[in-house]
């Protein structure tokens, strides 16, 4: 996972393969990985890379989770902090998903980096109490890993759009050059003209 957050740069191809290795290395039932967007409406968590078919679904459906509503990433990214149900059925702030039935565990951990709270990771597991102190420390220093990934994925795609928009500004730069040399020459009168006029002092300023 380590490897994948530091080799990738392109945004949706890093969430999709660290989620899918999440799900994978730690045998686990669902990973859902959230990112925090602005809406007229007012701040939701948007689900960007899930694993497996339910994660799929949820995908397509768009499936958002409002930041200061009713659920454990909601609450993890208001608080800044992780959040940890052993039982979900005990747990009175939690999203219960219809395409995810088996959840029993679950954890929802904060993607923080130096701009702030920017998303948030969903593990879920099949057992109860499947998670303890050592899992938490773990998962917190690969959602820390993450996100800085995260940061250096949307870094790196402003810098490539900044240097299309460079390309295309030199590009039109150029032919703007080009035109005005074509329309000063248009302007002057030819060489050949010039020579035949004896005396002549040609002064330009621009």
């Amino acid at each position: 996972v380590s490897r994948t957050a530091t080799s990738v740069l392109d945004l949706d191809v890093l969430l999709q393969q660290a989620v899918e290795l999440v799900q994978e290395r730690f045998d686990l039932y669902y990973v859902g990985l959230f990112l925090v967007s602005g809406e007229a409406d007012g701040a939701w968590a948007m689900l960007r890379a899930a694993s497996g078919e339910a994660g799929r679904q949820m995908l397509e459906q768009g499936h958002r989770l409002r930041v200061e509503g009713e659920s454990m990433i909601g609450q993890c990214i208001t608080d800044h902090q992780s959040c940890i149900a052993l039982d979900v059925g005990e747990e009175a702030v939690r999203f219960d998903n219809p395409l995810l039935p088996e959840t029993h565990s679950e954890m929802a951990l904060p993607l923080i980096t130096r701009e702030g709270t920017v998303g948030a990771l969903s593990i879920q597991s099949r057992e109860r109490r499947a998670f303890g102190d050592t899992d938490l420390a773990v998962f917190e220093t690969l959602a820390g890993q993450l996100a800085n990934a995260i940061a250096n994925a949307r870094a790196y795609d402003e810098i490539r759009v900044l240097n299309e928009q460079l390309k295309d500004e030199n590009l039109r730069m150029s032919a703007e050059l080009a035109v005005t040399q074509r329309l000063q020459q248009m302007l002057l009168p030819p060489e050949e003209e010039l020579r035949q006029i004896e005396e002549l002092d040609i002064a330009g300023f621009m």
